[in-house]
């Protein structure tokens, strides 16, 4: 009986081990050249700390990336009218604003 709760314990440590969830890391971005950087990672939240505006040939992206989010925070991202955020197929964005406040 003993010998069989150790290999059920060492199979439930495997499982957990392996599953493979990892949480969101959180990075504050105030300009589109690090919103660009931290929007290339997987299981990121990018949270705004300023107003961003891009208004050059470089507004345009594309979200390649697995559970992305970008938290608006009160603040506004600003692209010009031929910029855009593409999401590519089997990938995710999700933008959300944690409070409607600036700098709370």
């Amino acid at each position: 009986m003993k010998k069989r709760g150790i290999l059920l314990t060492s199979a439930l440590v495997m499982l957990f081990a392996t599953t493979g969830v990892n949480a969101a890391t959180s990075e504050e971005v105030s300009d589109w050249n690090t919103l660009k950087t931290c929007l290339q990672k997987d299981n990121v939240v990018c949270k705004l700390t300023s107003d961003i505006e891009e208004t050059g040939e470089t507004a345009k992206f594309a979200i390649n990336n697995e559970n992305v989010t970008l938290d608006l925070a009160g603040y506004t991202l600003t692209l010009n009218d031929k910029g855009f955020l593409r999401v590519n197929d089997g990938k995710s964005l999700t933008i959300t604003s944690s409070t409607t406040k600036k700098g709370t």
